[in-house]
């Protein structure tokens, strides 16, 4: 039958759809990793089709319809990594992952969480495995968040009336919110420069949010786990020895000035800094 993705017509040989995967044609690459999603590969190519997902995974992303290929080329790993298929040896070493995979991940997330017809659930918790890991950075797991916290309280701010988020996308607010503490779990305070510029942000967003909205419950989230109010992480054991609650109060109300001293000079203190 003529393939809807490419508008092929596709012998069943297993082999030929692994040369798609190799194919320079979008199209092709796209509809091989549809079929390979949902169907069980004979145990006798398994390496081979690992071999050329890797190879996808480690080009770099293009723009536009490279990204929605690199999209469902990681929800084909997410899938074969957490549901335990091929899962040891592992499909990328430590060093791949911070140097090829960790950034257009996160950039593939970003682009894609507000849009419904995406679910990104398995997507966040294969990140979410990579900080544990120490495979990302901890400052690029807390930036993420700041940038997703962003996007959402300008959102709830400029919307006419209260948003109404889909269950898919408050879950991937609620791995945001996991992903933000894992990452500042491993931070420190006070000589890390970017911890009071961290706390400061999370300040000002939620000051500017609106009441019982989901940057003001995600903000409180994530500043309640640096005052040692979240014991459901393993992260959050020694969250006192790593954040001090008298630093943290400081850095709170000198937000708190700042933040009210750009209102009063016609300022956005909530934008400001924010955009790394």
């Amino acid at each position: 039958m003529e393939c809807q993705l490419c508008g092929a017509k596709h012998a069943s040989d297993w082999t030929e759809l692994l040369q798609r995967l190799g194919h320079s044609d979008l199209k092709a690459q796209r509809c091989a990793l549809k079929r390979l999603s949902t169907a069980a590969l004979p145990r006798s190519l398994r390496s081979e089709a690992r071999r050329r997902l890797r190879e996808l995974l480690l080009e770099a992303p293009g723009k536009n319809s490279r990204e929605v290929l690199h999209l469902e080329a990681f929800e084909l790993l997410a899938s074969a990594e957490l549901d335990g298929h091929e899962a040891s040896p592992p499909w990328f070493s430590s060093e791949e992952i911070q140097s090829s995979l960790a950034a257009p991940l996160m950039q593939v997330l970003l682009s894609h969480w507000e849009r419904d017809e995406f679910s990104l659930g398995k997507l966040m918790m294969l990140q979410l495995r990579w900080v544990e890991a120490g495979d990302v950075a901890p400052m690029a797991a807390a930036g993420f968040a700041l940038k997703v916290l962003r996007r959402v309280g300008e959102r709830e701010r400029t919307s006419s009336a209260p948003l109404r988020w889909s269950e898919d996308q408050l879950q991937f607010l609620a791995r945001v919110s996991q992903l933000a503490r894992q990452g500042l779990s491993r931070l420190t305070l006070p000589r890390d420069q970017m911890v009071p510029f961290l706390v400061k942000s999370l300040h000002h967003f939620l000051a500017a949010a609106e009441t019982n909205t989901e940057c003001q419950q995600l903000c409180l989230e994530i500043l309640a786990f640096l005052c040692g109010k979240d014991e459901d992480l393993d992260c959050a054991s020694d969250i006192r020895e790593r954040y001090p609650i008298d630093e943290i109060w400081n850095l709170m109300m000198d937000a708190d000035e700042e933040f009210h001293q750009d209102r009063r000079m016609g300022r956005r203190p909530w934008v400001r800094g924010t955009t790394g």
